[in-house]
């Protein structure tokens, strides 16, 4: 079985899908090729997006905003039919997820079936059990979520070396377990479409006094997608700004699963946009025109030179007076707040126009519990 497209670009339409969602993972942690190298996948077919962002430094806001396609507010709100496990699950996938570490009440109530595994160690040995209660002749939808290597590191130090050596550690004991994953997801001899992204990551010593804010070495994280046993998936790296909130659209279009009125309406209220004609070439970058954040008592939004956070109060509303602004040309460290010195000018007003909008959509601004 193949999909709509009549050229060469083809996945199959009965294949394993498989999310990984990894709290705390930054861009630089590790390259493409080692991680390809843990999953089991093929760096020489191998599709990167090298300019990929977290919608959050909270990894719980962060999977949420996956599996929704936009970005997540409320960490109790619920699903609907249009998340990703929902919509798989209604086209005869069988949807599972595996969690670890901090998880938001709502995530795992949007799968069919629910692990929760209690340390890093023991994830594998949960996706196994898992795996052996899928049925062999239905396609799945799996994901798993790696929550404790979110945790802040800032808690207990600000040293920037101390912290740089408890998440090298973190990094090495997360690799070992990405490979005995991988090992377990073999016994699924059908086509299968990994996907791997950050849920956050950790800020190491840059902004000692402020490393809850969304900076932006925070928010970079990896993303990467290959396939195993088929082919189909094109191959490279984009460079183009993206956010892990693309995914639940770009994996709905590579299994045919949106109508044609869904795709008329992807430049709707949703922050998520499909990658998949980026992917093939069809269209040319860029996927955003700016991206927007959602942190711990902070909102952000940037576009492809300048970057405005803002702190929020409860339940989302900006303080204006305090807004941070950077020009990451120029300053891509985050050094040097222009706000501080004089008034935003149009480009920053802009964007903070744009945030407000974003932030005062009625059905998003729930107060938090």
């Amino acid at each position: 079985v193949q999909s709509r497209r009549l050229d060469d670009s083809r996945v199959p339409l009965n294949a394993d899908v498989v999310l990984i969602h990894v709290a705390g993972l930054r861009a630089d942690a590790l390259t493409p090729a080692e991680l390809a190298a843990d999953l089991g996948l093929s760096s020489e077919e191998l599709l990167v997006w090298s300019n990929a962002h977290a919608p959050s430094g909270d990894a719980r806001r962060s999977l949420l905003s996956l599996l929704r396609g936009d970005l997540v507010l409320n960490l109790e709100s619920s699903p609907g039919p249009a998340s990703l496990a929902a919509r798989f699950g209604a086209a005869g996938w069988q949807t599972v997820f595996v969690g670890e570490g901090d998880l938001p009440a709502a995530a795992s109530h949007e799968f069919q079936r629910s692990y929760k595994a209690d340390n890093l160690k023991i994830v594998p040995d949960t996706l196994a059990e898992a795996l052996e209660r899928s049925a062999v002749d239905r396609p799945l939808l799996l994901m798993v979520h790696f929550g404790s290597t979110g945790r802040p590191l800032h808690t207990a130090t600000t040293d920037s070396e101390e912290i740089t050596t408890s998440y090298r550690q973190r990094i090495t004991d997360l690799r070992g377990d990405l490979a005995r994953l991988a090992q377990a997801m073999k016994g699924r001899t059908r086509p299968r479409i990994v996907t791997l992204v950050g849920g956050s990551g950790l800020e190491l010593g840059g902004h000692p006094e402020a490393p809850d804010r969304p900076w932006q070495d925070h928010l970079r994280v990896p993303l990467l997608m290959g396939m195993q046993a088929g082919d189909g998936l094109p191959r490279g790296e984009l460079t183009t700004m993206v956010q892990s909130t693309d995914l639940t659209p770009t994996l709905l279009d590579l299994m045919d699963l949106r109508t044609t009125n869904e795709l008329k309406a992807e430049f709707g209220s949703g922050v998520g946009r499909s990658l998949e004609a980026l992917m093939h070439g069809w269209e040319l970058p860029p996927v955003h025109d700016k991206l927007l954040f959602a942190d711990v008592g902070h909102a952000a939004i940037r576009d492809e030179r300048w970057k405005l956070i803002a702190p929020v109060d409860a339940p989302w509303m900006l303080r204006e007076d305090a807004v941070m602004l950077f020009a990451l040309d120029e300053d891509p460290a985050e050094q040097h707040d222009l706000a501080a010195s004089s008034p935003l000018g149009p480009v920053g007003s802009d964007l903070l126009d744009q945030l407000r909008w974003r932030l005062e959509r009625p059905e998003e601004v729930v107060a938090e519990r």
